[in-house]
């Protein structure tokens, strides 16, 4: 099951980002807990985060087998820092990391384009090859809006 963590990145002091980190230790903890019962693995992917250690620091502190990383390398390139970049999202994830969510997009907006979208800011011929390093066997999902663009980008698997 995949989720997002949901961290407000517009709230940028120090209060907000150690209460909701509190909150969702205590949260997901819990769902942790319920996910072993089921026997279902949770994922949580990031959005609005503008830098990994927000959800790192929150899978590091609940430590739950069941409790992983999703990353979203169209959310990472919209919303991190502008020095935070994929490198950085993949060391500080990669303990924890077993899905991405890959499509392109313009670099303002949440669009599910393929990896050839002519406005798109995602080189996925650069990329492909820094999310296969990654030591954990990861799932690699297209989230995109169109068969199509899912076809279209198929054969960027076999660089």
């Amino acid at each position: 099951m995949v989720v997002h963590a949901n961290f407000i990145a517009t709230i940028r002091n120090g209060y907000y980002r150690v209460s909701w980190h509190q909150r969702n230790v205590d949260f997901w903890g819990d769902f942790a807990l319920t996910a072993a019962r089921l026997g279902i693995s949770v994922l949580i992917e990031n959005m609005w985060e503008f830098e990994p250690q927000i959800i790192a620091n929150l899978l590091r502190d609940i430590n739950h087998p069941l409790l992983g990383a999703c990353l979203d390398v169209g959310h990472a390139a919209i919303f991190s820092d502008s020095d935070i970049t994929l490198p950085h999202w993949l060391d500080l994830l990669s303990p924890w990391l077993t899905h991405y969510h890959l499509n392109n997009n313009n670099g303002k907006f949440d669009e599910h384009h393929g990896f050839d979208y002519d406005d798109g800011v995602l080189d996925y011929h650069a990329i492909l090859p820094q999310l296969r390093k990654v030591v954990n066997p990861t799932w690699m999902v297209l989230e995109m809006d169109s068969v199509d663009d899912m076809r279209a980008s198929l054969p960027y698997f076999e660089l």
